[in-house]
C-alpha cells in the first residue's frame, strides 16, 4: 500500500508542475487517470488477498447435491427465457392473426414447461373450446333448417315455377312464405356462414403460423415431438399422420360431427366431392411439417368426440337443439344449392320491392296462412297431449 501512496503522490506532484506549462494535458484529465489506475491496482490487491483467504467448497455430498441442482434449475430458466426471447422475434407484430398465434403457442410451451407437440395441441383444443359457442349456434340453426326444409322446397319449386312463367305475383308470394317461414322459427340462413368462417381463418391462420415456426426453425421445435417424430420441422416419413387426418376428416363427414347428427340431408354431389377430397388429402399433405399435424389431428378429434357428445338427446335438450327428422335422399327432392335458392330468394324480394300492389295483395293471404299455421301446431300439441295421456292408460 505504501508503493500506491508513493505512486500517487508522484504523480500529483508532476500534475501540479505540469499546470505551468500550457503544452501539457490539463491536471484534472491526469488526476482522473491517476485516480483510475488507483482503483484497478486497488482492486488487483484485494483480488490476490481474497484469493489466498477462500476457503473450500463443502465436500459434504448433500451440499453438492443441492448446489447442483440450482445451478441446473438456474440453467433451465436460462434455457427458457432464451427460447422465449428467440422465438417471440418471429412474432414480433401482433397485428395479424398468425403472428397472436405464434405468441400464445410460446408462452404455453414457456410457461407450462410442455413439450412443443403437448403446447401445439392444447392451443388446438383451446382455440376448439373458443369457437364452440358459434359452431352451437350454427347447429341450432341447422336444425331448425332441416325441420322446416319440406316446406321451404315446396314453395322454391312454386317460386322457380313462377320465375320461369315471369309471374311476379307467384314470386312475390313464395318469397314472402318463405321469409315467414323464416321469422315464425326465427331462423336466418346467414348465420350458417359464421362458424366455417371464423375456423377458416383460426386454421388458416394456425396453418400459416406453424409453417413460419418450423422453416426458422424455433429453438427446441426440432426436438419437441414424440415416438418416430421428434423432429416437429419435417414431414412424417411414413406418412402415418395424414393418412389418420384423412380418415378422421371422412368419418366426421359421414357421420356428421360437426352437427352433431347424420340425419340431416346433404347433397349427394357434395358429399362424393368431400369424400374425393378427404381421401386425395394424403398426397396432397404428406410433405407438410409435423408442426401442423399436431394442431390438425387433435381438432378433427376434438370433432369427433363433439358429435358424439352431441347425438344424445339429453344433451340435445339441454343445449335447445331440436332434433332433425331423418331424410331419405331416394325419396327427398333434389334440392338446389344454398347460393342458387338464396339467389332465388332475393330476386322475388327484388321482385316484391318492384310491384308492391302484389305484396298488398297478398296481405290477405299471409293472415289467413299465419292463422292456419296456428290452428295446426294447437291441434298437433292437443294430439301429443292425447297421446301421451294415453300410454299410462295402456300400461296399467
Amino acid at each position: 500500500m505504501l508503493t500506491i501512496h508513493n505512486k500517487i503522490c508522484a504523480r500529483s506532484f508532476v500534475g501540479l508542475i505540469s499546470v505551468k506549462s500550457p503544452s501539457i494535458v490539463p491536471v484534472n484529465v491526469l488526476q482522473r487517470r491517476h485516480f483510475r489506475l488507483f482503483q484497478k491496482e486497488k482492486h488487483s490487491d484485494l483480488q490476490q488477498t481474497n484469493v489466498a483467504q477462500r476457503k473450500p467448497l463443502s465436500q459434504n455430498p448433500r451440499d453438492v447435491s443441492l448446489l447442483t441442482s440450482l445451478r441446473n434449475g438456474a440453467k433451465s430458466m436460462v434455457d427458457r427465457s432464451a427460447t422465449y426471447s428467440n422465438s417471440m422475434i418471429i412474432a414480433s407484430s401482433m397485428l395479424w392473426p398468425h403472428n397472436l398465434l405464434q405468441g400464445l403457442v410460446n408462452s404455453i410451451h414457456v410457461w407450462s414447461g410442455m413439450p412443443w407437440w403437448a403446447s401445439i395441441a392444447t392451443m388446438a383444443i383451446g382455440m376448439r373450446i373458443t369457437v364452440l359457442p358459434l359452431m352451437l349456434n350454427m347447429i341450432r340453426t341447422s336444425s331448425k333448417l332441416a325441420v322446416i326444409n319440406p316446406q321451404v322446397s315446396q314453395h322454391m319449386v312454386t317460386l322457380q315455377r313462377a320465375k320461369a312463367e315471369n309471374n311476379s305475383t307467384g314470386m312475390s308470394e313464395a318469397t314472402s312464405k318463405i321469409q315467414d317461414l323464416y321469422r315464425s322459427n326465427n331462423v336466418n340462413p346467414l348465420s350458417l356462414l359464421s362458424a366455417p368462417m371464423v375456423q377458416g381463418v383460426i386454421f388458416i391462420s394456425f396453418f400459416y403460423a406453424l409453417k413460419c415456426m418450423a422453416g426458422v426453425p424455433v429453438d427446441g421445435l426440432t426436438e419437441g415431438g414424440f415416438l418416430w417424430v421428434q423432429d416437429l420441422t419435417k414431414a412424417d416419413p411414413y406418412a402415418v399422420f395424414p393418412i389418420l387426418n384423412g380418415f378422421l376428416m371422412l368419418f366426421n363427414i359421414e357421420a356428421g360431427s360437426e352437427t352433431g347428427t347424420n340425419k340431416a340431408a346433404m347433397a349427394p354431389g357434395m358429399k362424393r366431392f368431400f369424400r374425393l377430397l378427404c381421401a386425395a388429402s394424403p398426397i396432397f399433405t404428406m410433405s407438410f411439417p409435423m408442426a401442423i399435424f399436431m394442431y390438425w389431428v387433435p381438432s378433427n378429434i376434438f370433432s369427433v368426440f363433439q358429435g358424439l357428445l352431441l347425438k344424445n338427446q339429453s344433451v340435445r335438450n339441454k343445449l335447445d337443439l331440436p332434433e332433425v327428422p331423418a331424410v331419405d335422399q331416394k325419396t327427398a327432392p333434389q334440392n338446389e344449392s344454398f347460393l342458387r335458392s338464396f339467389t332465388s330468394i332475393m330476386n322475388g324480394v327484388r321482385e316484391q320491392k318492384k310491384y308492391p300492389e302484389a305484396s298488398d295483395i297478398l296481405k290477405p293471404f299471409h293472415k289467413v296462412n299465419t292463422e292456419e299455421s296456428a290452428s295446426t301446431q294447437k291441434l298437433s300439441n292437443e294430439n301429443s297431449r292425447q297421446n301421451s295421456s294415453s300410454e299410462p292408460s295402456t300400461k296399467s
